[in-house]
């Protein structure tokens, strides 16, 4: 099926590796050919943009690319963008692939609280109904100290909440007091 000879593919790659501007000007199947696409994604993983739509749903091509830069996450496929391993693969290398993640990822609070663990700083790119939650903020606290330079100023300002915090610190985990069930 594939018109292009190996000798194609060499040019092309030479071209890539002297100008990566050159990858958006090859074949469209070339563009779509993992074997060669991977090839390309060695060079600048940032390419993967151009990349054609067998390569974005391919996952180890993409869980490989978004290893060395995360926010190639946006140019992953939804079922991808969707799957908790590649995302969390991105998110280790930069908690902006956080904002890249399927919705129901991004809301999930047991997902979140996982990236939390990873990186403090998802907190950056998390919808506001998650950070308003007292408990998950809490919790987040307990999976990764450095949350607590995320939780909204105003949590961090209320005594009863940093209360509950330091308490934690005190016995080695944060966790809301038993009378506090329900809250929010």
């Amino acid at each position: 099926m594939r018109t292009s000879t190996g000798r194609d593919e060499y040019a092309a790659l030479t071209n890539i590796c002297v100008d990566t501007k050159a990858f958006q000007t090859v074949s469209a199947e070339l563009r779509d050919d993992p074997k060669f696409v991977s090839q390309v994604l060695e060079i600048d993983p940032s390419l993967l943009e151009f990349a054609g739509p067998t390569v974005k749903r391919d996952r180890s091509i993409v869980t490989a690319t978004v290893a060395r830069q995360g926010t190639q996450l946006a140019f992953a496929s939804e079922e991808l963008r969707d799957e908790d391993n590649v995302v969390l693969t991105a998110i280790k290398n930069d908690e902006r692939a956080f904002s890249f993640a399927s919705a129901s990822l991004r809301g999930d609070k047991e997902f979140f609280l996982r990236a939390v663990k990873l990186k403090a700083r998802v907190m950056l790119y998390t919808d506001e109904d998650l950070m308003r939650d007292r408990t998950l903020m809490l919790q987040a606290i307990t999976a990764n100290e450095g949350a607590l330079s995320f939780v909204p100023e105003d949590m961090r300002k209320d005594r009863d909440f940093m209360r509950i915090v330091n308490h934690g610190y005190d016995h080695g985990s944060v966790h809301p007091p038993s009378d506090n069930k329900g809250e929010t």
